[in-house]
């Protein structure tokens, strides 16, 4: 579970929470400080993943590349909620799709 919540992006999270409403970002977010301290709480670390610099380097340096990626997809969702379903262009569904392609492949086994 060490592993699955040092993937977490919290802040990202809560950018896509904001476009959809908001509704339980907070609550969920909580629960995810939670466990994370009580993941820290059991295994004595310091940070998630601390015995498993490798693996928690790979995450570090990968995260900025997703972050951009999951940047460009909250503007082409918040431009698909802003525009009426008649006037979305193919552009616009293509942008879409791309951005849901191209999360699914950086994120591979780490989403």
């Amino acid at each position: 579970i060490h592993r699955e919540l040092s993937k977490s992006r919290p802040k990202i999270s809560r950018l896509y929470g904001q476009l959809a409403g908001g509704k339980f970002t907070d609550l969920i977010l909580e629960e995810y400080d939670k466990a994370v301290a009580a993941v820290l709480a059991i295994t004595g670390q310091k940070e998630l993943m601390e015995h498993e610099p490798v693996i928690r380097n790979i995450i570090r340096m990968r995260n900025p590349f997703t972050d951009a990626i999951n940047l460009m997809q909250l503007e082409t969702l918040r431009r698909w909620h802003d525009t009426p379903e008649a006037e979305r262009g193919d552009d616009l569904r293509q942008g879409a799709f791309l951005s849901l392609v191209a999360m699914s492949s950086a994120m591979q086994n780490m989403g």
